[in-house]
């Protein structure tokens, strides 16, 4: 295509501004909206969760236990004899060695939480730094428009002035040309 079969942008044409005009707005927009981000994040939770998981297998556990039997007896020798036995109690046990599989377990999930943080920084950094360029290159393309339609507007101008120019003798046509 040429330049002669473009269309002229019309008369009231106006290019849609950014709604919201802040850069703050979109970019606090992109960090609670944005996929990428909130799967980061939801990446993140889950290894620091199997981080607090891990530290809590090393830890001390109580429980409370209970128990009820009742036993009926329906040998020759002992018929309709009966013996009920009740415990109650309270249990605790402390892992105290298991050949260093916690440790391994809390070191490993601790690394893992620490890349998820910092995988969610990256992905951030990545998300954030787009948009900057999205933004700078919407914000400079509608005042680079605004430009270009005083330019041509100012080009039209000129040709009128210089065909009055040509009619009232004080140009020839070589200048408009």
């Amino acid at each position: 295509p040429s330049a002669q079969s473009l269309k002229p942008l019309g008369k009231n044409f106006r290019m849609a501004g950014l709604q919201p005009v802040q850069f703050e707005a979109w970019q606090e927009s992109a960090l609670s909206l944005n996929a990428e981000i909130l799967t980061s994040k939801n990446n993140e939770e889950a290894a620091r969760q199997e981080y607090r998981k891990n530290i809590g297998n090393n830890l001390p556990t109580v429980s409370a236990i209970a128990n009820w039997n009742q036993q009926n007896s329906f040998y020759i020798s002992t018929i309709n004899q009966s013996a009920s036995t009740s415990t109650v109690g309270v249990q605790a046990s402390w892992p105290i060695f298991n050949g260093g599989q916690s440790l391994g377990q809390v070191t490993q999930s601790y690394a893992l939480y620490e890349k998820a943080k910092a995988d969610l920084d990256v992905v951030r950094t990545r998300v954030l730094t787009e948009l900057r360029k999205q933004y700078d290159t919407v914000m400079s393309s509608q005042q680079r428009v605004a430009a270009l339609q005083r330019a041509v507007d100012s080009a039209t101008e000129l040709t009128k002035a210089m065909r009055k120019s040509i009619l009232a003798g004080e140009r020839i046509n070589m200048d408009a040309l």
